[in-house]
C-alpha cells in the first residue's frame, strides 16, 4: 500500500464512489463529512492529522433544474463546501494535490452568438465561480487539477437524462421530454471517468481538463437508442420548449478534449450495463 492518503468528500455519491473504489487500488482513502467539522481550523487539524497528501472534492451540485428551484442551496454545495475545504487546505503543514469535480456546463452553449443575452443557470455560474476562485487564489502549498466531465452515466446514477427516461418508459406508452431531441450531448461512463481520475491524480497532473466523449449524440438519439435496448418500445415525444442555461454541448471544446475517450466504453456498451442494472 502506498504511502500516499487521499481525503475524499462526497465519496458516497455517484462519481465519488466509483472515484473511491478506483483509488483506493494505489492510496489510503480516508472518507471526509464536512458535517462533522464545526470549524475551518478543525477540518485542517484533521488533514495534517492524518497526513493527507491528496484532496478529492466530489461534493456539488444537484443539477441545472435543481439550481433553479433552490438556487441558495446550489451555491452552498457548489461554492460555500469547496471554499471551505480550500481554506482548510491552504493552512495544511505540507504540501497537497486538490482534485475538484467541476462540470463542462461552465462553458454554456455551443454556439453563442450573442453573449450578453445569453442566460447561464444558477447552477453553471456557481461551478464557474469556485472554478475561478480556486484559480486565483494564490497557495505555496497547493497544487489543484479541475475536472470538467460531460454527461456522465453508468450504475448508481438514480438522476438525470436517461434515469428519467427509464421510468417514463414504463409508466407511459408516449413520453414526452423536455426540448426538440435535437440538443447534442457527450455521453462519459462513470467508470472511464473514474479511471482518468485517478490516473490523473496518480500521475501529480495539474490544471484543468475537459472529459467527455468524442461519440456525441442528439438527446434523440440517444433516447431511441436506450429506449430499443431496454426492450420497452415507448413512443418518444418532445415539447419543443426551450430550456434557457442548460448547455446542449460544445463542439469547440470538445474537440480540445486532452483525454480521448475512443478507447474507452462505447456508448452502446455503456447503456447495455446501465440497462443491465437499472432493471
Amino acid at each position: 500500500m502506498s504511502n500516499r492518503i487521499i481525503g475524499i468528500t462526497g465519496a458516497s455519491g455517484f462519481i465519488g464512489s466509483h472515484c473511491r473504489k478506483k483509488l483506493s487500488r494505489n492510496f489510503k482513502v480516508l472518507e471526509i463529512n464536512l458535517k462533522d467539522f464545526n470549524s475551518i481550523d478543525h477540518l485542517t487539524e484533521h488533514i495534517n492529522k492524518n497526513q493527507i497528501t491528496h484532496f478529492l472534492n466530489c461534493i456539488g451540485g444537484k443539477s441545472v433544474g435543481y439550481s433553479k428551484l433552490y438556487p441558495l442551496e446550489d451555491f452552498k454545495s457548489n461554492v460555500e463546501c469547496p471554499l471551505k475545504i480550500l481554506y482548510a487546505l491552504k493552512r495544511c503543514k505540507n504540501k497537497i494535490h486538490f482534485t475538484h469535480i467541476s462540470s463542462a456546463g461552465v462553458y454554456g452553449e455551443q454556439s453563442i452568438n450573442d453573449k450578453k443575452n445569453f442566460i447561464f443557470s444558477p447552477y453553471a455560474i456557481h461551478k464557474q465561480a469556485f472554478d475561478s476562485l480556486l484559480q486565483s487564489t494564490p497557495s505555496n502549498n497547493i497544487e489543484y487539477l479541475i475536472v470538467r466531465p460531460f454527461s456522465v452515466y453508468g450504475p448508481g446514477l438514480k438522476k438525470q437524462l436517461l434515469w428519467d427516461s427509464y421510468h417514463k418508459f414504463k409508466s407511459n406508452e408516449t413520453p414526452i421530454f423536455f426540448g426538440s431531441g435535437k440538443e447534442i450531448r457527450s455521453f462519459v461512463y462513470i467508470n472511464d471517468l473514474s479511471t482518468i481520475i485517478s490516473d490523473h491524480i496518480d500521475q501529480g497532473i495539474t490544471g484543468i481538463i475537459d472529459i467527455g466523449s468524442k461519440q456525441a449524440v442528439t438527446v434523440s438519439e440517444i433516447l431511441n437508442r436506450f429506449n430499443k435496448i431496454l426492450k420497452l418500445n415507448a413512443s418518444i415525444k418532445f415539447n419543443n420548449l426551450k430550456d434557457n442555461g442548460n448547455p446542449v454541448n460544445l463542439s469547440k471544446i470538445q474537440n480540445e478534449i486532452k483525454t480521448d475517450f475512443n478507447n474507452y466504453t462505447s456508448l452502446d456498451i455503456g447503456l447495455k450495463k446501465y440497462a443491465e442494472w437499472i432493471r
